[in-house]
């Protein structure tokens, strides 16, 4: 089931298992590396998914996963960070804050 910790996704994902959530996150894709993490066999397991954004664009996403532990090290859930690798292409005019670039892509 997801937790998320930001507000805004809440209303959309609580108690929702993963794989249901159309986050455009292909997440079938990254059932391997949470079931490894979930095993607790690794500390961190990583990912490179294609993805998209919630703008709608294209994006190369690694995504990162840590067990999370609870009390007696055993492990209650997984965190999974997502990031964009998308290679930044020139800028123009106004910041795009989802990209964290100076302007918008070229």
């Amino acid at each position: 089931m997801v937790s998320p910790w930001r507000r805004e996704w809440r209303t959309h994902s609580r108690r929702e298992p993963l794989i249901r959530l159309d986050i455009g996150l292909p997440v079938d894709k990254l059932m391997a590396t949470l079931r490894h993490c979930l095993s607790g066999a690794s500390a961190r397991e990583q990912t490179e998914v294609r993805a998209t954004n919630r703008r709608g664009r294209k994006i190369r996403c690694l995504v990162s996963c840590s067990p999370l532990m609870g009390s007696g090290d055993k492990v209650q859930g997984a965190i999974l960070l997502m990031e964009d690798q998308t290679p930044v292409r020139a800028s123009v005019g106004a910041a795009d804050p989802e990209r964290g670039s100076e302007g918008v892509e070229a």
